[in-house]
C-alpha cells in the first residue's frame, strides 16, 4: 500500500476521534456548511364582524373607527390555510388588533406573539364630518390623503415606513431563528413589509390577492453560518413584542 493511503487512514482516524469526544463543535461545522431557505409568510386577517355606517354628524369619524378597531373575525379561515399554523416549527406573530388576534385564534395558534409593529397604519381624519360619506367612501378619501402626506390625528405615512422597516427586521431574525414565520397583520402594512423584504433581496413565491385572508409568501435563501450570527446577536427579541 502506498504512503499516502496510510496519510490519509491516519487524518480519518484523528477526525473521527476528535469529532467523538468533541461532538457539538463538528455538529455547528456540518451545519453551517448546509444551506437553508427562510420563509415569511405574510397573511391579511379575515372579515371582521362590523356593520358599515356612513361616518357623519351622528356618527364622527373617531367612533366609527373605533368601532371598527374593536371588531373580531368569527368565520372560519379558507381550508387552505387551516394546516398553516400547524406546520411543523413554524413560528406564529400577530398584530395586537382585535381582528387579527382573532384570526390568529381562528387558525389555532394559540402561541402567537402579539405585536404593535404589525398594527395596521392608523387613518388619518377630522374631528368631525359635516356631511356624511359612507364607510368605503370615508375610507378611500382618506387613506388616499395619508398617501400624499396628510396625518390628522395619526402618526402618519412616514413614521408607518419606519415601523415597517422595524417590523421587516424582526421578521427576518425570527425567520432566522425558526427558519418559517407566519405574521397575521393588515393589508397596507402587509404591502408595506412586503416591499422591505423584497428590497432586502426577499422573493416573493405566492401572492393570492390582497382580500380578507391573503398570503404573500417570501423566500429567501442564506447559509446557517448568518442565521447563527443573527442568533448570537439576539436580535430576534424585540421589545415591542409580548405574548398574547
Amino acid at each position: 500500500m502506498t504512503p499516502s493511503f496510510y496519510r490519509n487512514l491516519l487524518s480519518q482516524g484523528i477526525g473521527q476521534t476528535v469529532a467523538f469526544c468533541y461532538p457539538e463543535p463538528f455538529t455547528r461545522i456540518r451545519a453551517l456548511n448546509r444551506s437553508n431557505t427562510m420563509r415569511i409568510t405574510l397573511l391579511r386577517h379575515g372579515k371582521p364582524e362590523f356593520v358599515a355606517r356612513s361616518v357623519g354628524p351622528h356618527n364622527p369619524p373617531s367612533a366609527a373607527l373605533q368601532t371598527y378597531e374593536s371588531s373580531d373575525v368569527q368565520e372560519p379561515p379558507p381550508a387552505s390555510l387551516q394546516a398553516l399554523s400547524k406546520s411543523p416549527g413554524i413560528f406564529c406573530v400577530t398584530s395586537q388588533l382585535k381582528r387579527a388576534r382573532s384570526t390568529a385564534r381562528l387558525l389555532t395558534a394559540d402561541t402567537a406573539i402579539a405585536t404593535e409593529l404589525l398594527n395596521e397604519s392608523e387613518l388619518p381624519h377630522p374631528k368631525r364630518l359635516y356631511i356624511p360619506l359612507p364607510w368605503n367612501v370615508f375610507l378611500l378619501i382618506y387613506r388616499l390623503l395619508w398617501l400624499i402626506g396628510y396625518r390628522r390625528n395619526c402618526p402618519g405615512r412616514n413614521q408607518d415606513q419606519t415601523r415597517a422597516r422595524l417590523a421587516t427586521e424582526y421578521l427576518v431574525n425570527q425567520a432566522t431563528l425558526h427558519n418559517s414565520v407566519l405574521a397575521v397583520g393588515h393589508g397596507i402594512m402587509n404591502r408595506m413589509i412586503s416591499n422591505e423584504l423584497r428590497r432586502a433581496g426577499w422573493v416573493v413565491v405566492e401572492k393570492n390577492g390582497t382580500g380578507y385572508w391573503s398570503v404573500i409568501t417570501l423566500q429567501h435563501h442564506s447559509s446557517c453560518q448568518h442565521s447563527s450570527s443573527g442568533h448570537s446577536s439576539g436580535a430576534g427579541n424585540s421589545p415591542a413584542a409580548a405574548k398574547e
